[in-house]
């Protein structure tokens, strides 16, 4: 199954939702399609959030490479070298 990716804006605007809503559980993952266990990650995600089995929470799938000034904002920091042995 193809993960369907979202966008930043669709995760900022779930959690501005949960903040004025109340409690809500809002699951962002960022995963890049060169990583195969961000992949792994990624479909697992996209699997559990198609099957409605989780209501109360919102799951969202960002590519990294797509939004990476959103990463770099946010301090996270990723190196290719890791995969290169």
């Amino acid at each position: 199954m193809a993960v369907q990716w979202d966008t930043w804006n669709t995760a900022d605007n779930l959690i501005k939702q949960g903040q004025e809503s109340g409690p809500r559980l809002v699951v962002v993952c960022f995963a890049h399609k060169w990583n195969p266990p961000a992949m792994h990650s990624a479909t697992a995600l996209n699997t559990l959030r198609n099957s409605g089995r989780i209501p109360h929470a919102a799951l969202v799938l960002l590519d990294a490479d797509a939004e990476q000034l959103k990463c770099t904002e946010l301090g996270y920091k990723v190196k290719r070298s890791w995969l290169m042995s």
